[in-house]
């Protein structure tokens, strides 16, 4: 079965600015999809705000617009960037972006 397969949401592609942080001075990156739960973010620095290595398990936040904020948890690391999964499920259903 390969990943698509396991996937229960599906991902939509998105290309936007975001900030991560852990509480730190931001870094940037771009959104690159999203899906209910999770988020793929093309990261080059390849290190946390605080310059240590990123870390699976490691907890981040996302800044969108400088005023929205998604926690997420690093899943996986790949060659210039990382995907990341929430704590709780988005709902799409409005027009806002809100978490359930």
């Amino acid at each position: 079965m390969d990943k698509m397969e396991r996937r229960s949401h599906q991902r939509n592609p998105v290309r936007t600015e975001v900030d991560v942080n852990d509480g730190r001075p931001y870094h940037g990156g771009i959104l690159r999809d999203l899906s209910l739960r999770g988020v793929s973010v093309i990261y080059r620095s390849e290190t946390d705000p605080a310059g240590e290595p990123l870390k699976i398990g490691q907890t981040l936040g996302l800044n969108f617009a400088g005023n929205t904020r998604l926690p997420t948890r690093v899943v996986r690391i790949f060659d210039g960037g990382f995907a990341g999964a929430f704590d709780f499920t988005l709902d799409f259903s409005g027009d806002r972006l809100s978490s359930v």
